[in-house]
């Protein structure tokens, strides 16, 4: 009797707690959970569905604080970059020509595209800059499982550009959103105008300590990343990087900025008066207002350029990524990569052009000796 009597009024304090608890915490608990399953249902579409072009400029200056860092104008002759990108379903094209405006000659021109398997970048530097690399590209092998291509894709372009509206579905940002719903913590504070911050820590050895939080835009079914703050915290150097989307655009059915501010600091502290931020601005007028095409995803190799890696015909500039597999690929290094007392391979390029332009100069010379001969010939016989 006495045990029955007990487990009554166990159960009668359980119902009661559980009647008194706010639904508010419930009900945010639930929303959690729905908003971290939003927003890895939504990458993954993105990644795969995305598509887009468009023109861009990117320009840098340094700033002494963080807020004017991401809200000042940036300075005449700052720091240019100029270029294209691309995106459709996994692949992905970047290419950029920078440098500052009072120097042009001392540009760098980058070209890079990759999709699920490959990655292939030109890297062409001023003079002065050459004899640092004896290549003018590589192509990577993704090392990825081909169930992760859509990640293996993403992050080699980020690897390529880290202010693009892709940065905003970097796999090692995500990986925080997936560790949350499978259980980790991570702080949750609502905002205004239906955002939210999403904050992810992470402790490390050496008195090291990482942190990522998250703006997120919730006022559709398919949320969006607007802002990533990222700072490494440790007793030698404080590490801090904004990138924050300041304006958007619809493109084929998805968010996609076009307009973003960065602001990275790394130093000791970022309120001392010695600090300064570095602020980078891209820019894309025309982002969307035509689709992307197969064009778009062949990068031209000069005559003369070595790509690292790539088998490639000699008669062949041009190198569409979807057609690499891997009999394209060589793992081999050559010895002058990495030995710099060895000679780089010759510039085949340039002498099949020498000798092209003397073998057409010998077919038009022997044209017009036959036609004189001929002429000759008709003119002796009358």
């Amino acid at each position: 009797m006495m045990r029955r009597l007990f487990c009554i009024a166990v159960f009668f304090c359980f119902a009661v707690s559980f009647c008194l608890t706010p639904r508010s915490l419930f009900s945010e608990e639930g929303e959690k959970e729905t908003l971290l399953k939003k927003l890895i249902d939504a990458r993954e579409e993105w990644m795969e569905n995305a598509s887009f072009y468009g023109h861009c400029t990117a320009r840098s200056a340094e700033f002494a604080s963080e807020e004017e860092a991401l809200t000042a104008e940036l300075p005449a002759g700052a720091d240019r970059e100029s270029g294209f990108l691309a995106k459709l379903n996994r692949r992905y094209r970047w290419q950029s020509l920078s440098g500052s405006e009072e120097d042009p000659k001392n540009a760098v021109f980058i070209d890079s595209v990759s999709n699920d398997r490959f990655r292939l970048n030109i890297d062409r530097r001023p003079k002065s800059e050459r004899f640092k690399v004896p290549y003018s590209g590589i192509l990577y092998k993704l090392s990825f499982d081909p169930k992760d291509g859509a990640n293996a894709a993403v992050n080699a372009a980020v690897a390529d550009s880290d202010y693009a509206p892709w940065v905003f579905f970097a796999p090692d940002i995500y990986r925080f959103v997936e560790n949350a719903a499978d259980g980790s913590d991570f702080e949750y504070a609502p905002l205004e105008d239906g955002r939210v911050r999403l904050t992810f820590s992470e402790e490390r050895s050496d008195d090291v300590r990482l942190s990522t939080s998250l703006t997120v835009r919730t006022d559709s079914d398919r949320p969006v990343v607007e802002q990533i703050v990222r700072a490494v915290d440790n007793p030698m150097m404080t590490v801090i990087i904004v990138i924050k989307a300041l304006e958007w655009k619809e493109c084929g059915g998805f968010s996609v900025p076009v307009r973003i501010r960065r602001a990275s600091f790394f130093g000791p502290a970022p309120d001392s008066k010695e600090s300064a931020w570095n602020a980078v601005e891209w820019v894309s007028d025309d982002l969307g207002v035509r689709p992307p095409r197969e064009s778009d995803f062949a990068v031209t190799v000069k005559f003369g350029d070595f790509i690292l890696h790539l088998k490639k015909p000699w008669w062949k500039r041009t190198v569409r990524i979807d057609a690499l597999a891997d009999k394209n690929y060589d793992p081999e290094i050559p010895d002058f990569v990495t030995d710099p007392e060895k000679s780089p391979p010759p510039k085949y390029g340039v002498c099949f052009r020498w000798a092209c332009a003397a073998a057409g100069l010998a077919l038009v010379a022997l044209a017009l000796i036959l036609k004189y001969r001929a002429r000759k010939k008709k003119t002796v016989s009358v």
